[in-house]
């Protein structure tokens, strides 16, 4: 269902309730996905990278997809969002549970206002990815009001997580709540590492 209306419009809306999401791939072109709220509209993934926006081009055809107003809850040793060769505008997002709340590669423009994101290993993951497996670009996204610990009494281990021969520039955090986690921020030592 949720490929069909993918494939059919530029903007679908998810109404309240609580879906069982195996594979949501947003296809590529300009997506509009909007929720009923994070506490109304909540999808339980199940597939390695949850809402994937990774079939992507480098030409970075998804910069200006967005994605509003529900909760990601992702299975265990998963990611709630990726984002891949890339950028969206993200804004009232709960990401919780899995590995990662939210990965991303090769991400650019990226506009994330008032998000929550945690899981077993990081709130927000910054990695090596399978494309391009080597040197990826993170840059100029925006970050504000973004939690990677949730008001639930948990200790997380990292809120931000940068590692891996990543190009990581020129990315604004504005409000990064990392209050509950081992380690708040951890950058790579390698070069090209830069906020």
């Amino acid at each position: 269902a949720f490929a069909a209306a993918m494939a059919a419009a530029n903007e679908i809306y998810i109404p309240e309730g609580t879906y069982a999401v195996t594979t949501l791939a947003v296809p590529n072109k300009r997506m509009v996905i909007r929720g009923a709220g994070v506490d109304a509209t909540i999808l339980e993934t199940t597939s390695s990278n949850g809402i994937d926006f990774d079939n992507f081009s480098a030409t970075y055809l998804n910069r200006f997809s967005v994605l509003e107003e529900m909760t990601i809850q992702a299975a265990p040793g998963t990611s709630g969002i990726m984002i891949n060769n890339g950028g969206i505008k993200a804004n009232n997002i709960y990401a919780i549970g899995g590995l990662q709340g939210i990965y991303l590669a090769n991400s650019v423009l990226g506009d994330y206002q008032n998000i929550v994101a945690a899981g077993s290993s990081s709130g927000i993951l910054v990695s090596t990815a399978p494309v391009p497996a080597v040197g990826e670009v993170v840059q100029l996204n925006n970050f504000a009001n973004v939690s990677c610990a949730p008001n639930n009494g948990l200790e997380y281990p990292y809120g931000l997580l940068v590692s891996g021969t990543v190009q990581f520039y020129r990315n604004t955090f504005i409000n990064l709540d990392c209050e509950h986690c081992s380690t708040g921020v951890q950058l790579s030592e390698g070069d090209g590492v830069a906020v």
